[in-house]
């Protein structure tokens, strides 16, 4: 055992921060020299000790290269070519020592520490009921790359026991034979609000110690299940309590373009599923901080490039928060032509609809007021003025550039044949002056932009409906090997690849080093 690491997640103590230029690894806490272990760190094929961090639900695996104190040591991309990241200080880790074969390119897959992980004896036999990947059937088109979607999981569905099913004597739960879990297997015991079983709590993650077809006794541990260390159960509970395993879990990620989804990565395999569930990927969307509301100016801005084009449908949702003041939720908006914006600035307007005042436009005697033919206007409509000023008349701080304004009043007519109105700064509602007369080489454009007041919640966002240009990204789990480890053929350390093109979605399992027993290692 002196070769190959029997352990997939090793002690690890404190916490670290990585130095992505320099692959400084400073700890706090930390136990390197004793924990660490670097073993072949450049060669080709052998095994290797990681450092590997989780952000997001995403791990990155670091190579230990050299280790100078129990607090220091330094560390390189665990992929080559891949860069490394920066760490932050107090971030919390887990080291483990894993085999790897690498091609003399360097693009074999078992390159990624992250595709190799350790298999037990029982787990290549219960394998069937964990989510080992996603086949992406649809890759989607119009992500913005700055907002990865979310990828849910549905749920694996609930057994209910009643109360007749608990021995209390034998410390033991029967169930049918065709959805009893095999040993190891984690399940969550729920109450569903009636009693509680007596040596359960409600809420918590078990493990199934497999008794008979049909019976199954809880431990709290992995290890108490494969040791055989039953929970002593001392209530009956009621007839409505059930036992669910774990949610499979994963996050999508990007390659290629910017604005297509790249595919996705699993980051829990949950437990217990008997079938194959649903899938869903959220439609493209921006998601708006409050930071990022300017109010007055009704200006939002998005963490990466938004849709360019002026018109295009956005629908607002408040996420279950307050919404923006100004903004109703679950309401389509449209992009907005807007003034001074950027590539990650917009605006957006009730209706797709840019109105142009009838008529000549003209300043009237009264100051700040402008006349015109009959159009539609409405308070706090947004009028965007272009062209060079000529005739008579002026506005002050207009300089040729477009700009635009927002309509404090409207005279004349009714709502839809307005004959005047009056115009402030758009920033700070000032009132802006004029002298009467004609102006000529003006255009007017009348967009119906929500004045935003308030900022509403981190959790709102603009959701991309989908059209031909923008396709929403879909997927389909893809279940373990199943009972015997028809794929997995040997406990000890395994490589999963996940195959593209005409091969894609398909998982492959090659066992690495075969071994007796592993500890520590990743259930699946």
């Amino acid at each position: 055992m002196a070769l190959w690491g029997n352990r997939d997640d090793k002690p690890s103590s404190g916490t670290i921060a990585i130095n992505g230029a320099t692959g400084v690894v400073t700890g706090a806490g930390t136990a390197f020299l004793t924990q660490t272990k670097i073993i072949d760190a450049y060669a080709q094929r052998g095994t290797f000790g990681y450092i590997v961090v989780t952000t997001a639900g995403v791990p990155e695996s670091y190579l230990i290269t050299a280790v100078t104190s129990n607090t220091s040591c330094k560390v390189k991309e665990g992929i080559p070519g891949s860069g490394m990241t920066t760490v932050g200080a107090g971030a919390q880790y887990t080291l483990n020592e894993k085999p790897r074969s690498i091609s003399a390119d360097g693009t074999h897959d078992g390159n990624n520490p992250n595709n190799v992980y350790g298999i037990d004896t029982e787990e290549t036999e219960r394998s069937e009921d964990n989510i080992v990947g996603l086949s992406e059937l649809n890759l989607g088109l119009g992500y913005p790359s700055a907002e990865v979607p979310n990828v849910t999981i549905a749920a694996p569905a609930a057994t209910v026991f009643a109360t007749t099913a608990v021995n209390i004597s034998g410390d033991a739960i029967t169930l049918a034979a065709a959805v009893v879990p095999t040993t190891g297997t984690a399940v969550k015991y729920l109450a569903n609000s009636g009693t509680v079983l007596g040596g359960l709590a409600n809420g918590t993650t078990y493990f199934v110690i497999k008794l008979t077809d049909t019976t199954i006794g809880l431990a709290s541990t992995l290890a108490n299940s494969g040791a055989g260390t039953k929970l002593a159960l001392t209530g009956t509970g009621n007839n409505a309590q059930s036992l669910q395993g774990l949610t499979a879990t994963a996050v999508a990620t990007f390659s290629g373009g910017s604005m297509v989804l790249g595919g996705t990565v699993m980051t829990g395999l949950g437990s217990n599923y008997a079938s194959i569930p649903a899938v869903t990927i959220d439609s493209p969307r921006m998601t708006i901080a409050t930071s990022a509301v300017t109010v007055n100016t009704s200006v939002f801005t998005f963490g990466g490039t938004r849709p360019s084009t002026a018109g295009f449908a956005l629908v607002y949702q408040n996420g279950g928060g307050t919404s923006a003041t100004g903004l109703v939720s679950g309401t389509t908006y449209f992009i907005a032509t807007g003034t001074g914006l950027s590539a990650s600035t917009f605006q957006v307007k009730a209706t797709n609809t840019i109105t142009n005042p009838a008529g000549t436009v003209a300043i009237t005697n009264t100051a700040g007021v402008f006349s015109m033919g009959a159009t539609a206007l409405a308070v706090d409509d947004v009028i965007t003025i272009s062209g060079t000023l000529g005739g008579t008349g002026s506005i002050t701080g207009y300089s040729g550039s477009p700009k635009s304004y927002r309509v404090s009043a409207v005279t004349g007519g009714t709502a839809s044949s307005r004959t005047g109105f009056t115009l402030t700064e758009i920033n700070n509602n000032a009132a802006i002056v004029t002298t009467a007369g004609t102006p000529t080489g003006l255009t007017y454009a009348i967009e119906d932009i929500p004045k935003v007041t308030g900022t509403g919640n981190n959790a709102q966002h603009f959701v991309i409906p989908l059209t031909a240009t923008v396709v929403g990204a879909t997927a389909e789990a893809i279940r373990g090997s199943g009972p015997g480890g028809s794929q997995i053929t040997h406990a000890g350390w395994v490589r999963e690849t996940i195959g593209t093109g005409g091969r894609a979605g398909r998982v492959n399992y090659e066992t690495l080093v075969a071994m007796g027993s592993i500890t520590g290692d990743a259930t699946p």
